[in-house]
């Protein structure tokens, strides 16, 4: 019993990473939004895909990411500083420069090294590539990668702003990922991820 145990959980996990490293169905930008269905994809498939203003071409490849991981950067940081302050104000929007920019690179790097993968083959655990229209399978895949990219996200917070290395790195990490979580599935999902399509469709086309 304990074997066969093994051998269906080993089996999973091959099944899982599988999924991870061959997909040649789909690609996709920065933060979860499906980007390019090259390989023998139905027409009217192609088109709801163009109709939701997802990016095709390298030059709305490259717009996407930096325009997304800028947003939920500014959103989140924006956000924090709210908390942090107990307070509501101008000032909680401004975002230094060189901050912006170098966590820009942070998310833009964890995402395309882990989080795009496993968030793709974890939604399409859920969503068949087929039968569900583009905008479910841009909302699982938003989804996924949130659920991946906040406790990374949180983890580098805790380890640069809230003195995670002080002894209780568990702790803060924790709490980080539970009042980040919430917020950052709601903007991905109702603010940056629609804003930032839109914005690639105007600024592409």
């Amino acid at each position: 019993m304990v074997y066969n145990a093994i051998y269906i959980i080993r089996s999973s996990f091959q099944d899982f990473l599988i999924g991870i490293t061959i997909n040649p169905t789909f690609r996709f930008a920065s933060c979860g939004a499906e980007i390019f269905c090259p390989f023998g994809t139905p027409a009217s498939y192609n088109s709801l895909i163009k109709k939701n203003n997802m990016p095709v071409t390298t030059l709305q490849k490259v717009v996407f990411a930096l325009l997304m991981s800028f947003m939920m950067v500014f959103g989140m940081e924006s956000y924090n500083h709210i908390i942090a302050a107990n307070v509501i104000s101008l000032n909680m929007f401004a975002i230094p420069f060189f901050e912006l920019c170098w966590l820009m690179t942070i998310v833009i790097a964890l995402e395309t090294l882990f989080a795009g993968r496993l968030a793709r083959a974890l939604a399409f655990r859920f969503v068949s590539r087929e039968n569900n229209r583009p905008i479910t399978i841009i909302l699982a895949i938003q989804f996924s990668t949130v659920l991946l990219m906040c406790p990374m996200m949180s983890l580098v917070a805790t380890l640069i702003f809230k003195d995670g290395l002080s002894g209780n790195l568990l702790s803060i990490w924790l709490k980080t990922i539970a009042v980040n979580f919430p917020i950052a599935l709601l903007w991905q999902i109702l603010v940056a991820g629609p804003v930032v399509r839109f914005a690639v469709n105007k600024i592409t086309n």
